[in-house]
């Protein structure tokens, strides 16, 4: 099992920059923030729906009952694989770029 990011480490660390994918009422979202304050997504569409979007994210950044502990509690440390595992995996999760096109692997 995966160790997690301890209390001290959070404590002394910084991160200056965080994304992920999720859903939201049903549609799968995406947001990233960086310490500056910045926050962003990948997601585009129209003015009025970017409006929406921004109405909406504003409102879950005032939220004081959102935090920022529970949100970290379960970040992961990277580990450098030396070699492969003998077992096979149960699931991979793959960029959902990878289903809508190939453009990302071209070169």
């Amino acid at each position: 099992m995966a160790e997690s990011i301890s209390s001290a480490e959070k404590r002394t660390s910084v991160k200056s920059n965080i994304f992920g994918v999720g859903y939201e009422n049903g549609e799968q979202i995406s947001v990233g923030a960086s310490y500056k304050g910045k926050v962003w997504s990948r997601s585009s569409s129209d003015l009025p729906s970017w409006i929406e979007w921004c109405n909406r994210t504003g409102e879950k950044l005032v939220n004081k009952e959102i935090s920022v502990d529970e949100i970290l509690k379960g970040v992961l440390k990277p580990v450098v694989l030396k070699e492969l595992h003998s077992e096979l995996p149960i699931s991979v999760d793959w960029p959902i770029l990878l289903f809508e096109g190939n453009t990302f692997l071209q070169s």
